[in-house]
């Protein structure tokens, strides 16, 4: 009538969906006659689905220019954080129960994120407890890198740390690592590709 009144609670139940999974186009280089790249596929890929974990499946392992193709196990490491000199980024790898820790210190020289990973990609590519089993490539965005096994038959993991210069105006350096699951891209196995010349490119979809 205007002046009396009951209060209600009302409870609203919202069923969720299964969301579709968001997948984004990856591009990546290779050279003719050169080493295997390693495309991280499922790096600017998303499910909103809490607890949905995205999988890979290629019918195929082969591309339309007729690359072969591979699915590998690799770390994804990410680095971040405002160089200063005197900044580390130290990466722990460890192959059949024997653990390396190869360590880059920022120097003045280093303007960006992107010189620190180039040095720790050196660093596991050229250390001889490391290289013969491990190999290290720059990722899909500055400051990533992919790293994988030479053979399938080789167990590793990987470790990271990040440490600022205690005397430093900044304390932002990062470093995390995540398991993922990278295609192998195999230019030599593209027989058109031997008959390019300098300056040649091909769009391999």
């Amino acid at each position: 009538d205007g002046t009396s009144f009951t209060e209600a609670t009302v409870t609203v139940t919202i069923n969720g969906e299964n969301d579709v999974p968001v997948s984004l186009v990856d591009v990546a280089r290779a050279r003719e006659n050169g080493e295997l790249v390693l495309i991280d596929i499922f790096y600017n890929d998303s499910d909103a689905d809490t607890g949905d974990t995205l999988a890979l499946k290629m019918p195929e392992l082969v591309s339309e220019q007729g690359a072969t193709l591979t699915t590998v196990a690799a770390d994804r490491v990410v680095l971040g954080g405002t160089l200063e000199a005197g900044d580390t980024y130290a990466a722990t790898v460890t192959i059949s129960g024997q653990a390396t820790t190869l360590t880059y210190t920022v120097s003045s020289d280093d303007t960006e994120i992107a010189d620190v990973e180039l040095g720790l990609i050196e660093l596991i590519n050229t250390h001889q407890d490391v290289s013969g089993s491990l190999k290290a490539s720059s990722g899909p965005a500055n400051g990533i890198i992919l790293i994988s096994a030479k053979s399938s038959d080789i167990s590793f993991s990987t470790a990271v740390a990040a440490t600022d210069n205690a005397s430093g105006e900044f304390a932002d350096a990062t470093a995390t690592v995540a398991r993922t699951t990278v295609v192998a891209y195999d230019p030599n196995s593209v027989d058109a590709f031997n008959t390019m010349t300098a300056g040649d490119k091909v769009v391999d979809g």
